[in-house]
């Protein structure tokens, strides 16, 4: 799941030149879509997130709040072969970081203001940070960027759109596939006239429909969060798995063998 979200992120970032009138209008929707996006502080809303499997899409839907240095998402995974849904619950509320699982009725908690701050160890409030990073890198480089999009205009449900299209994703995104043929080969952005983008799809090497779809239902700019949203409680009965102690006895192995290594240098 975290690899799909860095790639949709990525996808934002790239996107075959037209004539410059063309271009002109592509780089002004590009900045119409940062400003938006750049103004979104505190923000709610829903996505329903698709995904190909054996032939079936199999659609997600997620609720997600995001404040200042917290978020939290909702999810529930529903498939016919499934006796009952599965309902995911994350929340970060500054400090720790709650995952719930609803099929399990497993609590993994792990509380990152009593880790050692290290370069490599990745946090939530990452995730809060990397929108601000996009939009000042697009912000940026809106010329460049706009070279590589094709842009066109479409119809549907009645309803006009702005149709962002990278074709070659594997030559405009350095992913490794290490031998392995590319997952995604195209993307396609749905952008509504006020700038808001409203449908993602990815493609595969050989499909005509898409591998990954999202669809933003609602998104909504909140003047403030109610506090108890970034609040988790323990459902009863749930088990709790502290990986943060995990963690720190991890890091603490590993800087011991690094001590031997040098020493044995």
């Amino acid at each position: 799941m975290r690899k799909i979200v860095s790639f949709l992120v990525g996808v934002l970032l790239l996107f075959s030149s037209f004539s410059y009138c063309q271009t002109s209008k592509k780089e002004e929707i590009i900045k119409k879509i940062v400003e938006k996006y750049v103004s979104l502080k505190n923000v709610s809303g829903e996505v329903e997130l698709g995904m190909l499997m054996m032939g079936n899409m199999i659609k997600i839907p997620v609720k997600f709040w995001i404040g200042e240095k917290k978020f939290r998402m909702e999810m529930v995974f529903a498939d016919p072969k499934m006796p009952e849904p599965i309902k995911q619950t994350m929340v970060f509320d500054g400090k720790k970081f709650w995952i719930y699982q609803s099929k399990t009725n497993t609590v993994t908690v792990m509380d990152f203001s009593k880790l050692p701050k290290k370069k490599d160890l990745k946090r939530p409030q990452d995730i809060v940070k990397i929108r601000e990073k996009i939009l000042k890198s697009i912000s940026e480089n809106i010329k460049k960027i706009s070279k590589n999009i094709s842009l066109s205009e479409k119809q549907k449900n009645g309803k006009k759109f702005y149709v962002l299209e990278i074709k070659n994703l594997t030559k405009e995104i350095s992913i490794p596939s290490e031998g392995k043929k590319p997952f995604f080969t195209k993307a396609v952005i749905w952008v509504s006239p006020d700038y808001y983008i409203k449908r993602i799809e990815l493609y595969g090497q050989t499909k005509e429909e898409p591998g990954i779809l999202v669809e933003f239902k609602r998104l909504k700019e909140e003047e403030k969060i109610d506090p108890s949203v970034f609040k988790f409680k323990v459902p009863e009965g749930a088990k709790v798995i502290d990986m943060g102690e995990r963690i720190k006895e991890n890091l603490k192995k590993l800087e011991e063998m690094k001590k031997k290594n040098k020493k044995g240098e």
